[in-house]
């Protein structure tokens, strides 16, 4: 049996697998898509095949012949990129020979063999990140976990719904602490020392760099595209300037949006946009966040722990948005004028302070109608600030 850690994308895959429907994994390089399809294949009884084998490579240029390597109706599929025609041959095989499948690939498989293009209809997107603040404290404490998710949501459905919350303040500030410091690549989270783990980060960026950049997307200046990577990873949470960042690096316009295409498909960063009310509102400059803030850190620079950091305010920022990104499709946020919201969900304003208060934006972003409620994100205890609710960005 394969060595299997929980991860919440388990339960997703396993609802379109139940209701009949086959998946496609997509998510980072090293976040476990690998382990999940293993286990998986053990759970159902049924056969995995990845593609870094050179057998099953040519196996599946005659795709009526893999078909026979079936048993029941069901396989999972790995390093599906290494097959540029994988797209078509899946949509054969589910449209004429009956048979699901899971398919995964490193990184940004997706956009280099258009799998989803081909099976719209047939299978079912899921994301598989570095691992959440909820997984890594599963990972390491199961009561903690428990408590945890359990305030989480009451949170969300008060930023959804106005619903109250009775929560209680939890334990957990270290664990956080840890965890935005190092983020949340499993081999990183069972790491047994900060030495390893720093390693484990540089591993995981150079592999990215290198692999993926470099061979795969045709990246011709490792040097430029690192120092884009280091200034995205200082300036978290502003808005960011395609030409700026050109123009402060030496190069292009275009060269900054190719690798900002190449970090957002593999998984390195995303965005946040304001909200979309005229065809003009497309051309504003959105702010860049990183999915894993241990890769963050490292491009920083910076490898002391949170509480000795100067840049406390961004780490709390990105969890943040991490955190929104996870419950929500879009990140947003509002900015025009004097008036700025971190971000904005449903009918909630949600304002992101190392030491939470209410600022006079805020209160004049509910009085113009922009949000319904406000949800202070920060300090170190739940509470109520001139009727406003404040919570522990571990609570979140």
């Amino acid at each position: 049996m394969v060595k299997y850690f929980p991860r919440v994308a388990e339960g997703r895959v396993k609802k379109f697998l139940e209701m009949g429907k086959s998946v496609v994994l997509a998510g980072p390089k090293q976040a476990g898509k690998t382990t999940l399809l293993k286990y998986l294949s053990e759970v159902y009884n049924a056969p995995y095949f990845s593609l870094d084998d050179p057998e099953i490579l040519e196996l599946l240029k005659d795709v009526k012949t893999f078909k026979n390597f079936v048993r029941g109706s069901l396989f999972f599929l790995d390093e599906a990129q290494r097959d540029e025609e994988i797209g078509r041959k899946l949509k054969y095989l589910h449209d004429l020979e009956n048979l699901r499948f899971v398919v995964s690939g490193s990184g940004s498989f997706d956009v280099k063999v258009k799998v989803s293009g081909e099976l719209v209809g047939r299978a079912f997107r899921v994301e598989l990140l570095t691992l959440s603040f909820g997984e890594f404290l599963l990972w390491k404490d199961e009561r903690l976990y428990n408590l945890y998710d359990e305030c989480r949501e009451q949170i969300w459905s008060y930023i959804r719904e106005g619903e109250r919350i009775d929560c209680r303040d939890l334990p957990l500030k270290s664990k956080w602490e840890e965890y935005v410091t190092f983020g949340g690549y499993p081999e990183v989270v069972i790491g047994d020392s900060v030495q390893k783990k720093w390693e484990t980060l540089s591993q995981i960026l150079f592999s990215f760099v290198d692999r993926d950049a470099l061979s795969a997307f045709g990246v011709r200046r490792r040097s430029l595209f690192l120092d884009t990577l280091r200034l995205i990873a200082k300036s978290v949470g502003s808005l960011f300037s395609k030409s700026s960042v050109a123009d402060a690096l030496g190069t292009t316009y275009l060269t900054i949006d190719h690798y900002i295409a190449i970090l957002t498909s593999s998984f390195i960063i995303f965005e946040a946009r304001q909200p979309l009310t005229s065809f003009s509102d497309i051309r504003k400059r959105p702010k860049l966040y990183f999915y894993d803030l241990g890769l963050r850190n490292l491009l920083s620079t910076d490898k002391r722990p949170f509480s000795l950091r100067d840049d406390k305010g961004k780490i709390l920022e990105n969890y943040v948005a991490r955190r929104v990104r996870e419950e929500e499709e879009r990140v947003t946020f509002y900015k025009k004028k004097n008036l700025e919201i971190d971000f904005l969900v449903e009918n909630t304003a949600i304002e992101v302070k190392l030491a939470p208060k209410p600022t006079k934006a805020i209160i004049r972003a509910m009085k113009e109608g922009l949000a319904e409620r406000v949800l202070l994100v920060g300090g170190e205890k739940v509470s109520t600030i001139k009727g406003i609710l404040a919570v522990p960005p571990w609570m979140l």
